[in-house]
């Protein structure tokens, strides 16, 4: 790929690397503050020849953005609205605010509970009687000692609500205020605009990807097709199956979705009831590697997909790029690390590269190994040498909606397929 970019206003995009592009991630960095940029892509193939520009899209360095999704509950049961935010790394859990406007002659307030990100928080937050409408979370680490930089996006907490509305009513959502601080007490800008909408439906409840009033294998199914690219997921998929609030259906969501057909709950107890030892971050980087191998022409190959520490994966999402004159993705399966874990997999190969989502309970920690064994079929035509496997992508998913890159970044590593000459094979006759 080449990555290309500018500040808005200035009349050329330029690009942003020296090199092309292996990896599907590239980072801008060393940005000032509130500058806008925009930025597109092109793809190029192993011929050398650049395909044409991507959609253009910008964004805004140092800003957050905090957003509510639109959500559905049936009359009398119990419902969440999370408010989500775009990057909380570095913002100290020290103080903040989050102001909720909900319809009250829908909705009664119960209690806000944490999220992956707000773990380590005492959270408490207030409907006011002049305004029953609003609901104030404020927030202040009462120990200046513990202190700490937050991790990640998507859900920063959830305010927890009874349905009493009827059937077919709806009502607007949205933040009054949202206030973070960075380490100096310098206020850090956020733009919280947005609005989205509750409605008395059971229809699209958190987890019910299909629309069909139920929580099941079904919406497994489809959050895993919609991880894989099989088809985009319409606004109310979305606000069902982005279970973690990062804006987008992977593995994570995935992993969550198993959860809530399981019974299992999606977020972590709060820090008074949660035991010191029960989220462990792993290591500090993981690696994750694709195999080689040898095969001759038109065989089926093997290729493990290794992971340096496995603690507290529930998932994993990988791009591999391959030459597909020479061969083809036969299939996918669970590695020995999953075995007897419930997990699932699913790929959709679109020429020279596959997605692949893989999802489960979570994995033993404190070791290494198999997360995934990928079939290739070389065709009977290929000619001998060695082939590449790039992993252009690899993204591991943590309990509760965590990407396992919080703690310290995931790399890769590629492999190769070897292809042995034919006159390799010898054909012993039948008696």
């Amino acid at each position: 790929y080449r990555a290309f970019g500018r500040l808005t206003g200035s009349p050329v995009f330029a690009e942003l690397s020296t090199t092309t592009l292996t990896n599907a991630v590239f980072t801008h960095d060393s940005l000032t503050s509130g500058a806008v940029w925009e930025y597109f892509v092109t793809a190029v193939n192993r011929a050398g020849i650049e395909g044409a520009p991507s959609a253009s899209t910008s964004s805004t360095v140092a800003q957050l953005y905090a957003w509510t999704p639109d959500v559905n509950g049936a009359p009398g049961t119990t419902v969440t609205i999370p408010v989500n935010l775009s990057n909380a790394g570095g913002i100290p859990n020290r103080t903040f605010d989050i102001w909720l406007r909900a319809p009250s002659a829908l909705l009664e307030f119960n209690h806000v509970v944490n999220t992956i990100i707000t773990q380590d928080c005492v959270l408490a937050a207030h409907s006011q009687a002049g305004d029953p409408d609003l609901i104030k979370l404020i927030y202040v680490n009462p120990d200046p000692l513990k202190v700490q930089p937050m991790r990640g996006e998507g859900r920063m907490t959830e305010f927890v609500f009874r349905v009493k509305g009827a059937s077919g009513q709806s009502g607007p959502v949205s933040l009054d205020i949202v206030k973070f601080y960075d380490d100096a007490l310098k206020r850090v800008s956020v733009d919280y605009s947005d609005r989205s909408v509750f409605s008395v439906s059971a229809l699209f409840i958190r987890g019910d990807l299909n629309g069909d009033g139920l929580v099941n294998s079904d919406d497994i199914a489809a959050a895993i097709q919609i991880a894989v690219g099989f088809f985009v997921p319409t606004p109310r998929m979305l606000s069902a199956g982005d279970i973690n609030g990062d804006g987008c259906i992977d593995s994570a969501d995935v992993a969550l979705v198993m959860d809530l057909v399981a019974g299992r709950p999606v977020n972590p107890f709060t820090p008074i009831m949660r035991r010191a030892s029960a989220l462990s971050a792993g290591a500090a980087g993981r690696l994750v590697a694709l195999g080689s191998a040898n095969v001759l022409p038109g065989r089926t190959v093997a290729i493990p997909v290794t992971v340096s520490d496995a603690t507290d994966i529930v998932g994993c999402d990988l791009v591999v790029n391959f030459n597909p004159s020479v061969m083809s993705l036969w299939g996918v399966m669970p590695g020995s690390l999953c075995a007897s874990l419930d997990w699932l997999t699913g790929y959709k190969t679109n020429g020279s590269s596959a997605e692949i989502t893989l999802a489960g309970k979570p994995l033993a920690g404190g070791q290494g190994g198999e997360i995934a064994v990928l079939s290739f079929l070389v065709t009977g035509t290929a000619p001998p040498g060695a082939q590449p496997l790039a992993l252009a992508r690899a993204k591991l998913s943590g309990q509760f909606g965590k990407d396992i890159a919080w703690d310290g970044g995931v790399t890769t590593a590629g492999g190769t397929i070897t292809i042995m000459p034919a006159s390799d094979i010898c054909e012993w006759p039948l008696y």
